[in-house]
């Protein structure tokens, strides 16, 4: 019974936390300001100084924002490959955003592979634009660059992270970047 109750109540609190909000009230903490507006970043550089233009692309992203020691943004690694390995296309993109080093994210990777192609931001800029309000925050661009998903959160558990997969595979097959 308790277990039950510790699950029910991690899978409402996870629900409440990447519910998405409709009331353009800036105080909600579920207001996003980039939701339906074009992304505020265009170029990225990739930790191996490869640059990528997304306007250039006109093409659907997911984009991560993650570190390596944030145990949710762990656990849903799993599912992101997942996502990226079902649903990879010419005209998707997936994107795995840090603010690490090269040197934390190498060797990240060596122990806990992320498929998703790496970019860096510094901290400072990822707060400057307020481009994430907690991590992990997965964002899901249309071929314009408009926001059009931002979901902030993950459970903990890789099992339970499995929720992931499902509410961004739902949403690219609503946008049509996907078939189901």
């Amino acid at each position: 019974m308790t277990k039950t109750l510790v699950l029910l109540i991690a899978l409402l609190s996870f629900q409440m936390a990447t519910a998405q909000s409709t009331d353009e009230d800036k105080s909600s903490p579920l207001y996003y300001e980039w939701k339906n507006e074009t992304f505020p970043i265009d170029t990225l550089v990739s930790y191996n100084n490869d640059t990528l233009i997304l306007s250039e692309n006109n093409k659907v992203f997911v984009i991560n924002f993650w570190f390596t020691t944030c145990q949710p943004c762990i656990a849903e690694i799993k599912w992101l490959n997942k996502l990226q390995e079902d649903y990879a296309s010419d005209s998707l993109g997936f994107i795995g955003i840090s603010f690490n080093s090269k040197k934390e994210i190498d060797a990240f990777i060596k122990t806990k592979p992320y498929d998703f192609q790496q970019f860096h931001l510094e901290k400072e800029i990822i707060n400057e634009y307020a481009l994430v309000k907690g991590y992990p925050t997965t964002l899901i661009l249309d071929s314009t660059g408009k926001v059009i998903l931002y979901k902030v959160g993950a459970p903990k558990d890789e099992t339970l992270a499995e929720s992931v997969y499902e509410e961004l595979a739902e949403e690219l097959i609503k946008l049509g970047a996907v078939k189901h």
